[in-house]
């Protein structure tokens, strides 16, 4: 993700990084099985760095653990 850089860095990129972080932590926790699925498709600019898709292979999920349920 780009965040900008000098007078236009992002001030919430901090909170997005570990929103992000969660995140992934999460799906990787819920679903252990994920598997790349194919060639990632970057994105073609001298400016932003990253993905365009990652195509990803889903086995089973497993249920969330809500306490006191």
């Amino acid at each position: 993700m780009a965040f900008g850089a000098g007078i236009h860095f992002c001030l919430g990129s901090a909170l997005a990084r570990l929103e992000a972080t969660a995140a992934i932590a999460e799906i990787m926790r819920r679903a252990p099985s994920l598997t790349s699925a194919g060639t990632p498709e970057r994105i073609a600019s001298p400016v932003l760095r990253g993905l365009r898709s990652q195509p990803v292979r889903l086995g089973a999920l497993t249920a969330p653990n809500h306490p006191g349920r």
